[in-house]
């Protein structure tokens, strides 16, 4: 599946015009219902072009702006959306999924995911009133390293196809120390180059280390679980750039107190 959909891809990024692209965002219908704004709109192509290649963002920042990407419909509907990479990289799952949640994507199936050497490929199904905001989807993206290729929709399928070669974990990088409060998910650190690493629950006895170490690919290096409550915790790690999630064995309200972070 991801071999065949790969195969068109440069079919589906060259010689296609901007407005052609417009029209696969918006549909067929509503383009020529709307040609003449939309001609007017985007013909300096210059403007939403970087670095040599169309900037989808500002593409459909400008479509949401007029009015021509609906932000909810009149009654739920089904809907899927497709992301689509010529990459593989245990990260994209995650990515994938953190951005559903990061454009209120709620109660979706999960109806195909796949992976091999051509790259990966996930499609949810959902039914809601309101729309995947593609402007939230494309930000969050963006903020972690991903460039949106091209944008389609039709017939109630949204389409992605993303470059994932530059992606990375946009959270916190430890320097020196890091603090978190009001902890209402588990934490989620980089930390490159520090070989010690010292992670402690503030004004609290009652934490339960679970912690979870990936490499720069993502890749799980090591799961740390202690049932018995320890005030701190210290990771010795070899020189590289690591992920780190903190979490609690039981239940976060036992590190809701805080925690800290620094390297030795």
């Amino acid at each position: 599946m991801v071999r065949l959909l790969l195969f068109f891809l440069p079919l589906l990024l060259y010689g296609v015009s901007l407005q052609e692209r417009v029209a696969n965002i918006i549909g067929q219908q509503k383009f020529m219902q709307n040609r003449l704004l939309v001609n007017t709109i985007f013909s300096h192509d210059e403007r939403f072009y970087k670095n040599g290649s169309i900037d989808m963002l500002k593409v459909v920042k400008t479509l949401q702006r007029l009015g021509l990407i609906s932000q909810k419909y009149d009654k739920p509907r089904q809907e899927q959306i497709e992301f689509i990479t010529y990459i593989q990289s245990p990260l994209f799952f995650k990515l994938v999924f953190d951005v559903l949640q990061e454009a209120t994507v709620v109660d979706y199936v999960i109806e195909k995911m796949e992976q091999d050497h051509d790259g990966a490929f996930v499609r949810v199904v959902y039914k809601s009133n309101l729309v995947a905001d593609p402007v939230k989807i494309m930000k969050f993206f963006h903020k972690n390293g991903i460039k949106v290729l091209t944008l389609s929709h039709s017939n109630g399928v949204w389409r992605y196809i993303i470059d994932f070669s530059k992606a990375f974990l946009a959270v916190p990088e430890l320097k020196k120390k890091l603090y978190f409060t009001n902890i209402r998910y588990p934490i989620w650190i980089v930390v490159n180059g520090q070989k010690k690493i010292v992670v402690r629950a503030l004004n609290s006895t009652h934490w339960h280390p679970k912690l979870y170490i990936f490499n720069e690919n993502f890749e799980p290096v090591e799961v740390i679980r202690k049932r018995k409550h320890l005030r701190q915790i210290i990771l010795r790690l070899p020189k590289g750039r690591y992920y780190i999630k903190i979490a609690d064995t039981f239940v976060l309200n036992n590190i809701q107190s805080g925690i800290e972070v620094f390297a030795q």
